[in-house]
C-alpha cells in the first residue's frame, strides 16, 4: 500500500523555496564584527561558562525568571508596554511565537489577514498550521480599514513600526482603527516588532500593543536577531491577559525550553544596561550605513526608481518605475554580480503592481556599499540591455 502524508508537507517544501542568503551585499541580517555586542558580551559568555554545570538543566517552558523581568522592564522602557514579568513567554524567534499564536488563538481553518505585501515565511507558518491568511493591501496612505472590518477575520498580522518589506509606519487611525476592530470584533492582533528600536530619527515609536489598554487584544512579538545575531536565535512573546499560561503550555508542547544558558547571558546584558547602549551603538552605525545606501542608489539608480523605505530598520526597499521582472534580475545579480537580494514582488499575494529588491545595509561597511551599488547598478544595466541570463 502507498504511504500517505499530510497535505501539509507540501507547505514545507514550499518554504525551502525561502533560501538562506550568503553572507555578502545586500543580505538582509547578515552580522558583521562591528555590529557584534562586542567586550561587555564577551566577558558575560565567558564568565557563564566557567561553570557549564550551571544553567544547563530543563528550562521552565515560559523561561528563566530574571530574564522573562528583564525583557518585561526593557519592553516598558523601549516600547511602551505595560506587562509583567509574568506575562513574557520567551521563544526561539517570532517565527515561534507566531507559530504558537496559529496554535492557541485559533482554530484549523479561520481566516487570518496578512500585510500584502509580507513577509512570506510568516504567511506560510500560518498556512501550515491551519489558517487561511487572506491579503489586505498595505500604502505608504494607510490600510483599508473597512476592507479589514468587512473580512470576518479572526485577527490579523501586522508589523506597525517598520511595515516589512516597505518600511511604512502605521498611523494613528489605523492603529485605533485595528485596536477597535478587534476588540469589537472577538479578533487577535498579531504584533510582529522585529526591529522597533532601530528608528534613526528620534525615539523609537510605540508598540501597537501600548495603545491596547484592556490588554486583550494584542499579542506581542518581539525577537533579539537584529541587535545581538541571528545565530543567537532567541525572541519573546508577551501575552495578553489571562494567556500567559496557555502559551507557556504551547511551548512546552513545541520544544520543550529555550536554552536557559542564552537566557542568563542576555538577562545580565539588559539588566545592566549594555543592551540599550549596544542598541545605540548599533543605531548610530547602521545610520551612516543607510546613508551611504540611499546615496548610492540616488546617483546611481535613480532613472530605475526610488528608495521607499521609512528612518528605521536595517534593509531598504527599491521600487523600479520601470517594467523589471524582480525574480529574473535578483537570479542575475546574484549569479553576475556575486550580490545576495531578496524582491518585493516574492513578498506579494494578490499585488501585481510591485518591483523592486530589498537591500540589507546592516552588515556592510559604507565602501562595501558602496563597490556593491555600483556593481548593482552596472548588472542592471546589463540585465535591461538584454544580457541578462534567462531574461
Amino acid at each position: 500500500m502507498q504511504k500517505r502524508v499530510s497535505p501539509r508537507a507540501s507547505l514545507a517544501l514550499e518554504a525551502l523555496s525561502f533560501r538562506v542568503q550568503a553572507l555578502r551585499p545586500f543580505a538582509i541580517a547578515s552580522p558583521d564584527y562591528e555590529s557584534l555586542p562586542g567586550k561587555k558580551w564577551t566577558q558575560i559568555v565567558a564568565r557563564v561558562s566557567k561553570s557549564p554545570w550551571l544553567h544547563n538543566g530543563y528550562c521552565e517552558p515560559c523561561g528563566y525568571p530574571p530574564f522573562r523581568e528583564a525583557i518585561a522592564n526593557y519592553v516598558r522602557r523601549a516600547r511602551g508596554l505595560n506587562c509583567a514579568p509574568e506575562d513574557v513567554i520567551v521563544t526561539s524567534g517570532i517565527q515561534q511565537g507566531l507559530s504558537m499564536c496559529a496554535q492557541v488563538l485559533f482554530e484549523p481553518g479561520e481566516k487570518i489577514l496578512v500585510e500584502d505585501p509580507g513577509y512570506q515565511p510568516h504567511r506560510q507558518a500560518l498556512a501550515y498550521f491551519g489558517l487561511r491568511p487572506e491579503p489586505v493591501r498595505i500604502e505608504e496612505p494607510g490600510l483599508d480599514l473597512e476592507a479589514v472590518r468587512s473580512s470576518g477575520a479572526r485577527g490579523m498580522l501586522v508589523t506597525p513600526c517598520h511595515q516589512y518589506p516597505m518600511g511604512y509606519l502605521m498611523g494613528q487611525k489605523d492603529r485605533s482603527g485595528l485596536i477597535g476592530w478587534a476588540a469589537s470584533s472577538g479578533a487577535w492582533l498579531i504584533e510582529d516588532d522585529y526591529d522597533g528600536e532601530l528608528r534613526f530619527d528620534g525615539a523609537p515609536h510605540s508598540a501597537l500593543a501600548s495603545a491596547d489598554a484592556a490588554r486583550s487584544s494584542v499579542v506581542y512579538l518581539g525577537s533579539f536577531t537584529k541587535m545581538i545575531y541571528p545565530g543567537f536565535n532567541m525572541g519573546y512573546l508577551i501575552a495578553p491577559k489571562g494567556l500567559a499560561a496557555a502559551f507557556g503550555g504551547a511551548k512546552m508542547l513545541n520544544d520543550r525550553h529555550a536554552s536557559e544558558v542564552h537566557q542568563v547571558i542576555l538577562a545580565e546584558f539588559i539588566a545592566g544596561g549594555r543592551y540599550e547602549a549596544h542598541v545605540r551603538r548599533l543605531k548610530k552605525l547602521y545610520k551612516a550605513r543607510r546613508a551611504a545606501m540611499i546615496e548610492a542608489a540616488q546617483i546611481l539608480l535613480g532613472r530605475y526608481g526610488r528608495i521607499v523605505s521609512g528612518p528605521q530598520g536595517t534593509h531598504l526597499a527599491f521600487q523600479f518605475s520601470i517594467p523589471v521582472d524582480d525574480r529574473k534580475l535578483a537570479q542575475f545579480l546574484r549569479s553576475a554580480c556575486g550580490l545576495e537580494l531578496r524582491t518585493l514582488s516574492e513578498c506579494c499575494i494578490a499585488r501585481r503592481d510591485l518591483s523592486g529588491l530589498i537591500l540589507g545595509f546592516a552588515g556592510f561597511t559604507e565602501e562595501q556599499i558602496r563597490e556593491g551599488m555600483h556593481l548593482m547598478a552596472k548588472g542592471i544595466e546589463r540585465f535591461l540591455s538584454g544580457q541578462g541570463e534567462g531574461r
